[in-house]
């Protein structure tokens, strides 16, 4: 469906996918890595670092122009329609140099969101910011995007989301085009590879072990509170 998309290296090649409300088809491609990406990233005529569109008749395959629906991400590796069908927030993986930040971002078409200029929130001109963003410092430094939890009548829109690397599980409360709070509701003892929110607004969690899939697992969390 989509071929073109160039890796210098065998990581941040994305692979997020999402649904909008017309059926057509996003795909979060990463920046490759490895030597000269950079160049790559903000050139709308490469597929690298961006969020990539579908019709849902496939009629602009292969066609960067048409192709590219928001640009200047880092890794986009999980991706998820909001509740509107109309945008996507993306778990943007950071970078260990520079800010050293995770991103939650909220991505609209046509929106450059800096990468590899700016990460985290920019004062500069033309690039969109994260609406959560967390450094590394913290502990936790390997964004896991996941899913929005069933909607509630006249409630704010909540997300479910982790940390590869801190194993912690959080419940984003969105209002518009911002968080209003955040909630810590697990903390596990391995790494978050997927969240996922189930019907009765349980959410289940794969966490990988170090020694493999011996060790690793998949939790259920009814989320009636948050954690300290």
């Amino acid at each position: 469906m989509v071929d073109g998309v160039r890796a210098s290296a065998s990581a941040h090649l994305g692979g997020g996918l999402a649904f909008l409300a017309d059926g057509s088809l996003l795909l979060g491609a990463g920046d490759g890595a490895g030597a000269g990406f950079a160049e790559r990233l903000q050139d709308p005529e490469s597929l690298s670092g961006k969020i990539l569109r579908l019709n849902p008749d496939s009629t602009n395959e292969g066609r960067p122009d048409d192709l590219v629906w928001a640009m200047g991400l880092r890794n986009p590796f999980r991706i998820a329609t909001t509740p509107d069908g109309e945008r996507v927030l993306a778990a943007d993986v950071g970078s260990d140099a520079g800010r050293a930040v995770e991103e939650l971002t909220l991505v609209a078409p046509g929106e450059n969101h800096g990468w590899p200029h700016a990460e985290g929130p920019s004062d500069q001109d033309g690039y969109t910011d994260p609406i959560l963003w967390y450094r590394h410092s913290t502990g936790c430094r390997s964004i896991i995007g996941g899913s929005f939890l069933p909607a509630k009548s006249g409630a704010s829109a909540r997300y479910a989301f982790g940390d590869f690397v801190c194993g912690k599980v959080w419940i984003a409360t969105l209002d518009g085009d911002g968080v209003t709070s955040l909630d810590l509701v697990a903390q596990l003892e391995n790494g978050v590879s997927s969240v996922r929110a189930a019907s009765d607004g349980s959410i289940y969690v794969t966490s990988t072990g170090p020694t493999g899939p011996e060790s690793s697992t998949v939790q259920r969390i009814v989320p009636e509170a948050a954690v300290d």
